[in-house]
């Protein structure tokens, strides 16, 4: 099965919307994977 994660602004969602997984940690390949998505902000420009 597949599934869209919303709200990954930050490390804090996507922790608490895995939390709820299979009880697997990701690894660290499907972390570079996420990390790309990532949507970075800058306020101060």
């Amino acid at each position: 099965m597949s599934t869209v994660i919303p709200g990954m602004r930050t490390v804090r969602n996507v922790e608490r919307n895995t939390a709820v997984r299979d009880g697997r940690p990701l690894t660290a390949d499907q972390l570079a994977v996420l990390a790309k998505h990532r949507r970075q902000r800058n306020f101060s420009s």
